[in-house]
């Protein structure tokens, strides 16, 4: 019960963060930090697909209700929270304990950022794909992959810090 009212307040938190603050962040005209993926990557190991995939789906939904994006965050949180377990599972050793959750301190430093830095791109790639829709302006789809994929990792990061400090 506690670790799902834990990650209730984490998802509404998020929610908030990304709906008040990082939505209307628009840098250089391209680059949006999508924070909201980081209540996928806080997943334990042993957390079953079908409840990471419901957060995600959830959570996708209520950025896309505040957001105003109908169903892109959605579909976007729902295949990476497909990829998730996938990707956790490749970057933790074979003789990992199955209760691991992802942190600094549990991985290491660069296994971490490395699993963010794969999983976030995964996610934003399904986003703008979806928000875009046509890829008749790629080049312009790109630099705002880019832009946001590189500042949501490094929100992602301060946020993982600030967790880790508690």
């Amino acid at each position: 019960m506690q670790t799902f009212l834990s990650r209730c307040m984490w998802a509404l938190s998020l929610l908030a963060l990304q709906v008040l603050v990082f939505s209307h962040l628009h840098l250089w005209g391209v680059a949006v930090p999508l924070v909201f993926v980081y209540l996928l990557l806080m997943f334990p190991k042993d957390t079953a697909r079908w409840q990471v995939i419901a957060w995600g789906f959830v959570m996708g939904l209520a950025v896309d209700v505040f957001s105003n994006t109908p169903g892109v965050a959605a579909g976007a949180m729902t295949l990476t929270g497909l990829m998730q377990p996938v990707l956790l599972g490749l970057m933790l050793p074979k003789d990992t304990v199955e209760a691991v959750t992802p942190s600094f301190r549990l991985m290491g430093t660069w296994t971490y950022i490395r699993y963010a830095l794969l999983l976030v791109l995964f996610h934003h790639i399904a986003f703008f794909s979806l928000e875009f829709f046509s890829f008749f302006h790629w080049e312009y789809w790109l630099t705002e992959l880019w832009g946001s994929w590189l500042l949501s990792v490094l929100v992602i990061v301060v946020l993982e810090c600030l967790r880790g400090s508690k």
